[in-house]
């Protein structure tokens, strides 16, 4: 399971279409991705603050277990990109990363079975 310090806060645009897109895509990333929706914090749209990943941010992270500092676009499933840095909602770390502040910290399960702990070091609206 995630461990994360921050509570999740998503736009309410998002959460309902990213609920539409769990229930079109079962697996172990969607229930995941499910579970910190269950916990996330909803907010108008316009609501959101400006240091919260949503659908579209870019987000600055670091891995701490390698130190390597990721730049990516957080996108949905059909506009995934890896050449142009662009991820889906529905890939390991971008399933992770979506609702997260700047500073915000978690631990999220990985394909290889590995956790990888993310700091969230920048995010560009």
């Amino acid at each position: 399971m995630s461990k994360t310090k921050n509570k999740v806060i998503i736009r309410n645009k998002d959460y309902d279409k990213l609920y539409s897109l769990i229930e079109k895509n079962p697996g172990d990333i969607a229930d995941l991705l499910e579970t910190e929706l269950n916990r996330a914090r909803v907010v108008k749209d316009d609501k959101l603050p400006s240091d919260v990943i949503a659908m579209g941010s870019t987000a600055v992270f670091k891995r701490r277990d390698s130190d390597d500092i990721t730049r990516v676009t957080l996108v949905w499933p059909a506009d995934a990109d890896v050449q142009a840095r662009k991820i889906s909602v529905l890939s390991p770390v971008g399933s992770a990363l979506i609702g997260l502040p700047v500073g915000g910290e978690i631990d999220w399960p990985m394909p290889n079975g590995k956790l990888a702990h993310l700091e969230i070091m920048e995010v560009i609206q």
